[in-house]
This record gives C-alpha cells, sequence and structure tokens, in this order.
C-alpha cells in the first residue's frame, strides 16, 4: 500500500504537470491580459486561455489576436476588428458580436451559444464544429463559410446569406431560415442536414422546384427529422 507522503507527491506532480500542460496549451502573455484591459485594444496579442468575460471592446483593435480557447462570454465585440484572430475553442457565449467583421477570422470548435452576431460577417469564416445554439445571425453573411459539423440549433438566420457554403452534417433543428439565400449551398457527397422543424418560408434555394422550401415544411409538420439529400 502506498504511504501517504507517496500519495502527497504524487498528487503534487499531477498537479504541476497539469499547470506545466495547461501553460503550453494556453499560456496568454500576462502583459499582453494587462495590455487589453489597460487600452481595451491589443492586435497580434498572445491572449490564449485568458479570462475575458464580460469586457467590453466594442470597436476596438483585435486584429491578428491569438485567443485560442480564452474566456469571452458575455463580452462586447460589438463592431470590434477581429480581422485574422484566432479563436478556436474560445468560448463566447452570449457575447455581443452585433455589426462586428469576422471575416478572415478562425472559430473552428468555439463556443457562439446565444451570440448576437445581427448584421456580421463571417464571409469565409471556418466554422467547423462550431457551436451557435439559440444565436441571433439576422442578416447576417455566410458566404463561402465551412459550416461542417456545426450546431445552428434555434439560431435564427433570418434573411442571412449562406451562398456557396459547406453545410456538410450541419444541424439545423429548429432554425430560422426565412428570407435566406441558400444558393448553392450544398453538403460534399449529400450528407444530411437535419432540418427539423426549420422555419424555410420564402428562402432562395437557388432551386426551381421549390424543394428546400418542401423539406422545411415536412420537418415543421412531421415527427421525424429531415435530410436536405432526400
Amino acid at each position: 500500500m502506498r504511504s501517504s507522503s507517496g500519495n502527497r507527491l504524487a498528487a503534487a506532480i499531477t498537479m504541476v504537470y497539469g499547470l506545466l500542460t495547461g501553460s503550453a496549451l494556453y499560456g496568454f502573455n500576462q502583459a499582453d491580459v494587462d495590455r487589453l484591459r489597460a487600452t481595451h485594444q491589443c492586435p497580434a496579442c498572445d491572449l490564449r486561455g485568458a479570462d475575458l468575460s464580460g469586457i467590453n471592446l466594442e470597436g476596438q483593435d483585435l486584429n491578428g489576436a491569438d485567443l485560442r480557447g480564452a474566456n469571452l462570454s458575455g463580452a462586447n465585440l460589438k463592431d470590434a476588428d477581429v480581422d485574422g484572430a484566432n479563436l478556436s475553442g474560445a468560448n463566447m457565449n452570449g457575447a455581443n458580436l452585433n455589426g462586428t467583421d469576422l471575416s478572415g477570422a478562425t472559430l473552428n470548435g468555439a463556443n457562439l451559444t446565444w451570440v448576437n452576431l445581427n448584421r456580421g460577417n463571417l464571409d469565409g469564416v471556418d466554422l467547423r464544429g462550431a457551436n451557435f445554439g439559440g444565436a441571433t445571425l439576422k442578416g447576417v453573411d455566410l458566404d463561402e463559410v465551412n459550416l461542417n459539423g456545426a450546431d445552428l440549433t434555434g439560431a435564427d438566420l433570418n434573411g442571412a446569406n449562406l451562398r456557396v457554403t459547406d453545410v456538410n452534417v450541419v444541424t439545423l433543428t429548429g432554425v430560422d431560415l426565412a428570407g435566406m439565400n441558400m444558393m448553392e449551398a450544398s453538403p460534399d457527397g449529400g450528407s444530411p442536414q437535419t432540418l427539423y422543424k426549420a422555419n424555410m418560408d420564402i428562402s432562395d434555394s437557388g432551386t426551381t422546384d421549390d424543394s428546400s422550401t418542401l423539406d422545411g415544411e415536412r420537418a415543421a409538420d412531421g415527427d421525424q427529422p429531415v435530410s436536405q439529400d432526400q
């Protein structure tokens, strides 16, 4: 049986290992964090894993910043410049991104639940595996976006532009797609999109047979999800 001193030593080693590996993964630069909090702007800064929850960065410059794994829940990023920023795995739950230009940013695996992204620009952004559950994305530009594996359950995409977007295996359960442009948006290899209870009223699907609208109507009335490739 291991002695109590041995157990304490093992626990200490485990804790130190966790701190070291955590720093390696999200080793933000404290000087950069201090600079951001003092000036509310920090282009090209190292902010990996930093706790920035609730911070007000409206209209500020975060161009090229490394925000991987950062906590931006409840933050105000309205009209902020995040061009080229890396937000992979960041927690942005409930953040205000109204009018924010995210084109050129990386958001794969990010938590974007309940964000406000009205009038935002996501043109060409990598959103693989991102979670947009309950998000407000009215009029957002999703042109040529990679939504492979993304979850948009309950999101509002009313009037959004989803033209030439990779929607492979994307979940659109309960999504409001009214008036959205879905021209040329199609999965690679015919993989399914879940459109259960999706509102696709007057969406521009770029087709002449209204098949996308019909799928949306059947999903709204039926008990089973309807795939776009049926």
